[in-house]
């Protein structure tokens, strides 16, 4: 007797994408066992062979033929098999709709835009996009459930498009894979090198610092296994020597499973290490490991002679380097002086800084000078050059309107007749797209004079303030914009918890721009002071005060304040003087008293005089005393605040004569 067959009229119904349709690679499946989905040739028997073959291809068969064999001879589906030369990958998420029916925020961001359908389940999506990757599958707890089809096996398809792929109007996109879903794939699935397979044979060191060290130990788990952790131990003596024994020691104690052997046992383990001449482990591989941890730590490669091999002996004037050509002395002189936009203030220049503590004032000083420049004219007597304004109002939108208003009602100016925007909105300055978006945005409006962004913090979303890697990234994109616009790009920004030391953050971004300016406040008034000026004179200090102006009435009729940027006149007394830490004030002491009686210190000098009067150390643990003094005057010879100047090694008094005069040995 023949078994009768099952019927499946439903699947006559199934609509998918021509993309898809047109593909000469479809097959029939139905559940077997334990609910598997076998795929089954339309000629007849399960798929079987290599897949991709000249066999496998020639039982593949069309959408229409898959569609009607399985509607007829009771099979419970359709699918697809997936082919290398298709330039087609099938997103299977797993367990992504919810009992109710929802389906999980990313995977619905992750497939909008393209067409995205149920599983036969109901708990899973499954979306097509174009494109080329390896497959991968991705089953963890603490991610997504997601598979990647590209190059082999079959996926359902079932034809029960998602409610976001009707809205969107999506029934017949397949769209080229997108940023986010490449992103996720490389998160997923990027393969971790081993940080410890290239070794090396040169036996130079990186000239990395302690703190590189302890910053790499952060982000390497002590728990490693022990052919590993044997290896961190090498890298760190080969760069440090025994100097770095004691973060070894600390970093292998704070294992979480007991692996610590103990100080004395791993002393004994630490000198048995010795330098080899051929290949070693260095420092290069802890870095490695580190970064593969999340560290972003970089060290730039010292030159060598053997760098050098590359350059002629007598290079002639025509083989100059194009980047870097010398110029005559007289020719230089009459190149042309620097442009300025606001006078012996702002100049025409890629990057400035204008910060301080909050409630000081930075934004509406700036907003002043950004007016000031959309009208031209002067500002406190001093010329400006009329040009276009962005203000990006990346951090309190709702309360520059207010300003806006508040500053046209004081000066009796019509904003309409300004040369000046505002970007209601925030662009993440780490991401290129971002920067070049709004670029365009700018371009396609005007040709601006000065761009400025309030603020930098708003602007950096997840950066790393103290980072170089991650502001120096942001600060490239600002200097793209300038090369881009020719615009002066001024930066709202934040003072650290010691104001005196400048902008929050990174050290280096000082370095990087042309002009600084700090705000602050006095007991009566507020003050801006130019902190650096690369082309002209700095230290020039501006007073202002914030006028109360009223902009209108609320929904309950009461009036709605703002306030504007007055002058205010006479002399500009900071009652704010810098302070500095313990081993910064006795260098500065003991410099005043050295300088007094000698006109020539060396920075050597100053240290170990310092270090003199100190007591005896106690306690078990290693003397950081001298360490921690040398970083205070690293910071010093960083600082435009201090009293004392460091330059090739020598140290000079920049502050008061009267206060070296009258030095005298504390009691």
């Amino acid at each position: 007797m023949v078994a009768v067959k099952k019927i499946n009229p439903k699947l006559s119904n199934i609509q998918v994408p021509a993309y898809l349709t047109e593909l000469k690679g479809w097959l029939l499946w139905r559940f077997e066992g334990d609910k598997r989905k076998v795929p089954y040739y339309v000629g007849g028997g399960r798929r079987s062979g290599k897949q991709g073959e000249v066999e496998d291809r020639s039982q593949l068969t069309t959408f229409d033929e898959a569609i009607a064999a399985a509607a007829r001879d009771g099979f419970d589906g359709v699918g697809l098999a997936m082919m290398s030369d298709y330039n087609l990958i099938a997103l299977d998420f797993d367990k992504c709709v919810d009992a109710n029916g929802l389906i999980d925020e990313e995977v619905e961001r992750l497939c909008a835009g393209t067409y995205a359908e149920y599983s036969p389940s109901g708990r899973g999506i499954r979306a097509f996009v174009r494109g080329a990757v390896k497959d991968r599958k991705y089953n963890k707890s603490d991610k997504l459930n997601v598979e990647f089809f590209c190059e082999k096996g079959f996926v359902t398809v079932t034809g029960n498009a998602i409610e976001q792929t009707v809205m969107l109007d999506d029934l017949n996109t397949i769209t080229e894979i997108n940023a986010d879903t490449l992103t996720l794939y490389d998160a997923y699935f990027a393969e971790q090198p081993d940080p410890f397979k290239d070794l090396t044979t040169e036996g130079t060191k990186l000239g990395a610092t302690l703190e590189h060290a302890i910053e790499a130990l952060g982000h390497i788990d002590p728990d490693l296994d022990y052919e590993r952790w044997y290896l961190i131990a090498m890298g760190l003596k080969h760069e440090f020597g025994d100097t770095a024994f004691d973060l070894f020691d600390q970093w292998s104690a704070s294992s979480k499973n007991n692996k610590y052997p103990g100080r004395a046992a791993l002393w004994s383990k630490w000198q048995s290490f010795k330098r080899t001449k051929g290949k070693q482990v260095t420092f290069r591989n802890v870095l490695a490991a580190a970064n593969q941890g999340g560290a972003k730590i970089y060290i730039p490669k010292v030159a060598s002679i053997e760098d050098f091999d590359v350059l002629v002996d007598t290079p002639t004037q025509k083989d100059q380097p194009g980047r870097f050509p010398l110029i005559q002395a007289a020719a230089f002189t009459q190149r042309k002086s620097v442009e300025w936009i606001i006078k012996d203030l702002l100049p025409k220049s890629e990057l400035a800084v204008i910060f301080g503590e909050p409630g000081s004032g930075k934004s509406f000083f700036a907003s002043d000078l950004g007016l000031a420049i959309a009208q031209g004219g002067d500002w406190r007597g001093r010329k400006v050059k009329q040009g276009s304004v962005v203000y990006v109002a990346a951090e309190g939108a709702g309360g520059f309107s207010k300003r806006l208003k508040a500053y046209a009602h004081k000066n009796q100016i019509d904003l309409a007749s300004l040369d000046f925007y505002v970007v209601d909105g925030a662009p993440n300055l780490m991401k290129q797209e971002d920067a070049v978006e709004i670029t365009q945005s700018i371009q396609s409006v005007c040709e601006p004079s000065v761009i400025m962004i309030d603020t930098l913090a708003q602007s950096t979303p997840g950066a790393n303030e103290n980072s170089g890697e991650d502001m120096g990234l942001a600060l490239a994109h600002c200097k793209a914009i300038h090369k881009k616009t020719g615009a002066l790009v001024v930066l709202v920004h934040h003072s650290g918890k010691d104001a005196s030391r400048g902008a929050r953050g990174w050290s280096g971004l000082r370095g990087a721009v042309d002009t600084e300016i700090e705000v602050g406040r006095l007991q009566v008034g507020r003050y801006a002071k130019i902190k650096k000026q690369k082309d002209g004179e700095d230290g020039q200090t501006f007073g202002f005060d914030l006028e109360v102006v009223p902009v209108g009435l609320d929904e309950d009729n009461e009036i709605i304040n703002s306030c504007v940027v007055i002058e205010t006149l006479g002399d500009v007394k900071l009652d704010k003087q810098p302070t500095f830490g313990k081993w910064a004030q006795m260098l500065i002491d003991e410099a005043k008293l050295q300088l007094k009686a000698c006109t020539q210190v060396t920075s050597d000098d100053l240290i170990n005089a310092v270090f003199d009067t100190l007591e005896p150390h106690e306690g078990e643990g290693r003397d950081h005393r001298r360490r921690n003094i040398k970083r205070a005057m690293d910071r010093l010879e960083l600082d435009a605040n201090a009293s004392i100047g460091i330059k090739d090694g020598f140290v000079t008094w920049l502050g008061p004569q009267d206060d070296l005069e009258d030095a005298s040995p504390a009691s």
